[in-house]
């Protein structure tokens, strides 16, 4: 596979989460960064930031594609895969992902919450970028369709 670390991994699923995301948003019902060729981290419900198998994607998600910023340099992905690993430990957002379905449902502006040591997936992977001075959306609260509409992450391919 042709992954690098810094590379973004789009995950559509089964769990009730990601299926209620991706009905309201009609894109990626979850996200997480590559940090090796099998291994990625995430900010995930019910447990803490951290790393998970690649593997455990292929098994679970309906489909899966990998995106990247062509414009990263190795030295800037060794920095976001450090910063990352720094986070590790930080909570899920529960307030927040009930905020991103209101937001998506009703349109009301959801940039005023802002919550520095818990994240949901596409918060963590904006935080992670813009360790590296990257614009990935213009969302202060992104969901992963924020993520893959704003333009600077190009579709690679899909493994799944």
């Amino acid at each position: 596979m042709n992954v690098h670390p810094g590379d973004i991994l789009f995950v559509w699923g089964d769990s009730f989460i990601e299926r209620a995301i991706e009905h309201v948003t009609h894109g990626a019902g979850h996200c997480a960064m590559f940090i090796n060729e099998n291994t990625v981290c995430d900010a995930m419900a019910f447990r803490t930031i951290g790393e998970q198998s690649l593997d455990y994607y292929i098994r679970q998600a309906s489909k899966l594609e990998v995106w990247t910023d062509p414009t990263l340099t190795d030295d800037e992905r060794k920095k976001m895969c450090a910063y990352a690993k720094k986070l590790y430990g930080n909570g899920y957002d529960y307030i927040l992902i009930f905020l991103e379905f209101l937001h998506f449902e009703t349109g009301i502006d959801i940039d005023w919450y802002k919550k520095n040591d818990k994240f949901i997936c596409a918060t963590y992977i904006n935080e992670i970028a813009k360790h590296v001075d990257r614009k990935w959306t213009d969302k202060v609260n992104p969901a992963p369709v924020d993520l893959t509409n704003y333009g600077a992450l190009k579709r690679k391919y899909k493994i799944k």
